[in-house]
């Protein structure tokens, strides 16, 4: 399935998650206008962005921003929680992105790309900033990537009797789409060959990283997968024991590692009944918390195995409080919590939602991706 993307004008409507949250002072709609059901296949729906009320201070700055986008962006479903928002035959290193929690209903289908915008536009920075700074480190032989982008319920407000996303099957799902499945990187799979991965997530997605990847490290038959010959079993084992050796860095965008109070504050705030589960493991002192840092430390220290860890970590910091989306002008992830087991971190002069939003290519919320990708890359081509 493609998925593209236009502009459309403006809108006044803004749609209020729940009663206790002021009306957000921007958003960025997208609803379908065609919808195909049953099996993913290679056709598309639009997915018309409406750019509703925005504050004056600087609604007339981002309305120029718009009217100078002309270009209409493609992105290729490849899974039922994948996308594909790069392609690239033979690269030579794959990022997967994971969107954070969803304060506003209205972002569910098209965060797994808004996400991670350029601040104040439409661009979406891994497609083009990315690959561009890529690019002007080694302008006659550029560095090949792939982006894939994961879509998951995250919502903090959901339809009720959903109760949301189950975050071990979403686990278990990624596991099969980007592993086992052909459809994200050939019949081998994410981190086949030499191409080193990079896992990034913005808050809850950097949670749902953690877990995927301990799961992907304790996955047997104990866990209930349908096995058909052993055969198969060999080539799925080979298959996560690729990924994780190919798995060079991850990169946390305000994760809360440690939970976080506000957005516990911010959960009591929707009725039980419609309260996404996936609240759960932003909790302080959780339970769910505590095992993801415990398995997630081991695992990555080596378990006593040489004295490098496995991947390196990295942590982009918001310095500002946050006041959009309803939240009152509160620090959404204190530092010490979105730093907690990090190698290297960054503190980037933004709220929580606009630390995955780089103002420019000198913002540490793409340079630091980017240096990462580059050296990793650049090391395996001096090696061959």
């Amino acid at each position: 399935m493609v998925v593209r993307t236009s502009l459309e004008g403006s809108s006044n409507s803004v749609s209020p998650v729940y009663e206790n949250l002021s009306r957000r002072a921007s958003e960025v709609a997208c609803r379908p206008k065609q919808r195909h059901s049953g099996e993913i296949e290679e056709k598309g729906f639009l997915l018309t962005i409406v750019v509703p009320l925005f504050p004056q201070s600087y609604r007339a700055r981002y309305d120029v921003k718009l009217n100078t986008m002309s270009e209409t962006c493609e992105f290729k479903r490849v899974g039922e929680y994948v996308y594909e928002l790069k392609h690239e035959d033979n690269p030579e290193a794959v990022t997967v992105f994971f969107h954070g929690l969803l304060v506003d209903e209205s972002e569910k289908d098209h965060a797994f790309w808004s996400t991670w915008t350029k601040f104040r536009t439409h661009e979406c920075w891994p497609v083009t900033m990315l690959p561009k700074l890529l690019a002007d480190k080694s302008p006659s032989d550029p560095c090949r990537i792939r982006v894939l982008a994961v879509s998951y319920e995250g919502r903090v407000s959901v339809p009720d009797g959903t109760d949301g996303t189950d975050h071990f099957l979403l686990v278990e799902n990624l596991i099969s789409e980007l592993i086992y499945s052909g459809r994200c990187h050939g019949p081998d799979g994410v981190g086949a060959g030499e191409v080193p991965v990079f896992l990034v997530g913005h808050d809850l997605g950097g949670l749902i990283i953690k877990e995927f990847v301990m799961a992907v490290e304790k996955q047997d038959d104990s866990i209930g997968r349908l096995r058909q010959e052993e055969e198969d079993d060999l080539k799925e084992k080979e298959k996560r024991q690729n990924f994780l050796s190919n798995l060079s860095a991850i990169f946390f965008y305000a994760t809360p590692h440690n939970g976080s109070e506000a957005i516990e504050d911010l959960a009591k705030g929707v009725p039980e009944d419609s309260r996404n589960r996936m609240l759960a493991l932003l909790s302080v002192l959780g339970s769910d918390m505590s095992r993801i840092n415990a398995d997630f430390s081991l695992y990555r220290s080596g378990r006593g195995v040489g004295s490098d860890v496995r991947f390196k970590t990295y942590a982009i910091v918001a310095q500002n409080p946050t006041s959009q989306k309803g939240c009152g002008k509160t620090m959404l992830v204190p530092e010490a919590s979105a730093r907690f087991d990090m190698d290297n971190f960054y503190s980037v002069s933004a709220d929580h939602f606009e630390v995955c939003q780089p103002k420019g290519t000198w913002s540490a919320a793409l340079t630091e991706l980017g240096e990462a990708i580059y050296e990793h890359v650049s090391q395996i081509r001096s090696s061959k």
